[in-house]
């Protein structure tokens, strides 16, 4: 029985740390995070450390007003896949 309850008690951490947080509590480290804006678009970026803006994956300082963040989810555990991840036409690995 304790065991089930630590494992719900982990599972209860790992959700709340997935909520939408305000932007203001965002990791400044420039860790890739995922965005919202005021508009309900999500993107992944990160807290450019010297510029002190926010910026998407390419580099380039989103246009968007950003108001919350949450982490990135872990990727899948699915063997040795070759995710690639589209942004604004260029492909990433």
């Amino acid at each position: 029985m304790n065991a089930c309850v630590n494992g719900y008690d982990a599972q209860q951490r790992i959700r709340s740390d997935m909520d939408w947080q305000p932007i203001e509590t965002a990791p400044k480290d420039g860790s890739d995070v995922l965005l919202c804006t005021d508009k309900g678009v999500h993107v992944i970026g990160k807290r450019n450390k010297h510029l002190h803006i926010w910026v998407e994956r390419d580099g380039r300082e989103t246009p968007r007003t950003i108001t919350h963040w949450m982490p990135l989810p872990p990727p899948p555990n699915q063997g040795n896949w070759n995710i690639k991840v589209t942004v604004r036409g260029v492909i990433h690995d």
